[in-house]
């Protein structure tokens, strides 16, 4: 893995960033703490950009569920205008876009979601999408600069500060999703109100997946092994975990380092072993999320592996169910292309069935 170039090797917001990279070969400079955020601000949102409509007058004073995408300046003509249209607009008001800069689609399409801004030199000097290695078309991994990955911690640590920001009293479960993951928000929702209360109950659901290949060494000698989400396929917080996960977060991001691409590993490194160094929670998927043998019921979190699994879904659905795609008991899908998220919208019925005005209501029943 080559090193990094000169004027790369300073990064805001991990005090001991030189642990991270001696784990990869290489070198840093740790830089100054970030400033700790004010109650009720939006300390970390970095740029020009940055738009909050979760308080505007016609927005709901409740929400059952509020998502939080993660998207880059590549992927907003594509990626956020097919998750919007596809289902972004049922949560609408209770949506937020963090990017890296201003998603400019969403202004000149009115959408009713907020957007948080977190620039980054690093990320500003990207001139494509970055592809993960395990994904089709993905970056050669000998060849990747580790310094010059996507700042994802600290954007989705902006992510987290805006959706207590806006929903700390309003709503009672936070997702933190992708933005090429389909969500069925209101199947979602229906099923997390049969868990136990979100306020008294520190909760982090997702898929299991074990983080111990990205952790460096003494944070798993000091703290023990531990699981976050991930896959892809969404973080789901209670509302208790996202309040504590708030008063927190500043230390998160100043480190030590926890995992070997702090800076990057946003599900591990902030929502994985920062929340497990805290309170000793590891991810979890409760019965009610798990999925069965039946054919309708796949898992409510389904992670596919490219094109051909999709296809292959698209045939079970026609098989097993008559075609019936809004009998699939699917609350999440991920990766989805941008061509199929609104295809699969129309194919769950759900654009049809559900409002953004009735969304709320809907989920209680």
């Amino acid at each position: 893995m080559p090193g990094p170039a000169a004027g790369r090797r300073k990064r805001r917001g991990f005090a001991s960033l030189a642990v991270a990279a001696q784990a990869l070969g290489c070198s840093a400079t740790a830089p100054a703490p970030a400033p700790a955020p004010a109650e009720g601000s939006l300390a970390l949102a970095s740029g020009n950009g940055t738009v909050i409509r979760c308080r505007d007058p016609a927005a709901p004073a409740r929400f059952p569920l509020a998502v939080g995408v993660k998207t880059n300046r590549f992927y907003h003509a594509t990626r956020a205008v097919a998750l919007w249209e596809a289902w972004g607009h049922l949560v609408g008001h209770g949506l937020i876009f963090v990017s890296d800069a201003p998603l400019l689609e969403a202004e000149e399409g009115g959408w009713s979601a907020s957007t948080v801004v977190v620039e980054d030199a690093i990320d500003d000097a990207r001139q494509a999408a970055y592809v993960p290695p395990w994904r089709e078309g993905g970056e050669d991994p000998k060849k990747i600069d580790p310094f010059a990955l996507p700042q994802l911690t600290r954007r989705v640590a902006a992510l987290a500060e805006a959706l207590l920001f806006c929903f700390a009293e309003a709503a009672d479960w936070f997702a933190i999703v992708d933005d090429d993951t389909f969500v069925r928000p209101a199947l979602l929702s229906a099923s997390l109100l049969r868990l136990p209360s979100p306020e008294k109950e520190p909760q982090l659901l997702g898929v299991p997946t074990s983080s111990d290949r990205f952790t460096l060494a003494e944070h798993k000698e000091k703290y023990g092994s531990s699981m976050h989400c991930g896959g892809g396929s969404g973080v789901i917080l209670s509302r208790s975990l996202l309040s504590g996960l708030g008063r927190i977060l500043t230390a998160c991001l100043d480190g030590p380092a926890r995992t070997t691409l702090a800076w990057y590993w946003d599900e591990v490194e902030l929502l994985g072993r920062c929340v497990y160094e805290t309170y000793q929670l590891n991810c979890s998927e409760p019965a009610e999320l798990q999925g069965s043998s039946e054919a309708s019921n796949l898992g409510l979190m389904l992670g596919i592996r490219g094109q051909s699994e999709l296809r292959e879904l698209e045939a079970h659905v026609q098989k097993k169910l008559g075609g019936k795609w809004e009998s699939l008991n699917i609350a999440t899908l991920h990766p989805i292309p941008a061509e199929w998220m609104k295809r699969l919208g129309d194919l769950f019925g759900d654009s049809a069935a559900w409002s953004s005005g009735s969304f709320a209501e809907s989920a209680e029943l």
